[in-house]
């Protein structure tokens, strides 16, 4: 019966420890430090609670989010999600090989927000990588926000970084784009925020076309890249690629027995959204 009642009390522990207000719909990185952003650790994502600090969220996540008291002001920098690549091509009759289009990159916008009111709900939503559909065509991820919640239930936009587009053929995809400084609203970089600056992604290259039959490999475009710098927590540490990169295009090869074969289009990179709650 002891243990039993210590289990349940640390069970109880365990909840009061993990509480926050959040929902997390999915997994991601996340990090925080008092003055740089140390390197992201792969652990459960929370809510930004402390005062001059910077937190990153690097991985497809949504998370709704209460304001501590005494924030000022809130500096946001956000990269949307890549498209994914489109999968290489071979017409036989012809011997005609096509390299796949690369995904675009999302856009890489920066805000800023002041004059908050106590309390306050954020919704932050980091848009995830996407794999080219069954079709082997290039898919569109869903935008990094930064949302507000009002007391009456509305949801207002503070920052958007749109995805990269994906591919559905030899073409690369269009980068994410992003609203002027006159008129942000435009298309969706910063409302009801500072716009402070605002780059489109680039985009993907395109795919290599060839009509032989000899053992060599046809590429694909490369995946477009984020307007840079990209924070250094937004890149990979294993890989060095950086959020909001497109897929590669599905490669065509040829083996020196004649067989052909194609690569699908590559999964495109998450965004990432760096968030610093100021006093």
């Amino acid at each position: 019966e002891s243990e039993r009642v210590q289990d349940v009390d640390m069970s109880n522990q365990l909840r009061r420890a993990l509480k926050c207000s959040a929902l997390v719909i999915a997994s991601m990185g996340v990090t925080a430090a008092v003055t740089t952003p140390a390197t992201p650790a792969h652990a459960a994502p929370t809510c930004p609670t402390s005062l001059d600090t910077t937190y990153t969220y690097n991985t497809g996540t949504e998370l709704h989010c209460t304001l501590p008291a005494g924030v000022s002001a809130i500096d946001m920098e956000a990269v949307g999600p890549g498209g994914s690549g489109s999968a290489g091509k071979v017409v036989r009759i012809l011997g005609e090989r096509i390299g796949g289009g690369a995904g675009g990159a999302g856009a890489h916008v920066k805000c800023t927000v002041s004059s908050l009111l106590p309390h306050l709900r954020l919704n932050l939503k980091v848009g995830p990588g996407v794999a080219s559909d069954g079709n082997g065509l290039g898919r569109r991820s869903t935008a990094t926000q930064v949302l507000v919640e009002t007391a009456s239930g509305e949801t207002r936009n503070l920052l958007t970084a749109e995805p990269g587009f994906g591919t559905r053929g030899v073409a690369g995809g269009a980068g994410g784009p992003v609203g002027s400084s006159s008129n942000p609203a435009a298309k969706g970089s910063c409302q009801l925020s500072t716009l402070k600056s605002a780059k489109p992604g680039g985009r993907g290259g395109n795919g290599q076309v060839e009509i032989s039959r000899k053992a060599s490999t046809t590429a694909g475009g490369a995946g477009g890249l984020a307007a840079a710098p990209v924070p250094a927590q937004c890149v990979n540490p294993r890989t060095g690629i950086a959020s909001g990169t497109g897929g590669k295009g599905g490669d065509v090869t040829v083996t020196s027995d004649g067989h052909f074969t194609t690569q699908p289009g590559g999964t495109s990179q998450p965004g990432c959204l760096q968030i610093r709650l100021n006093r």
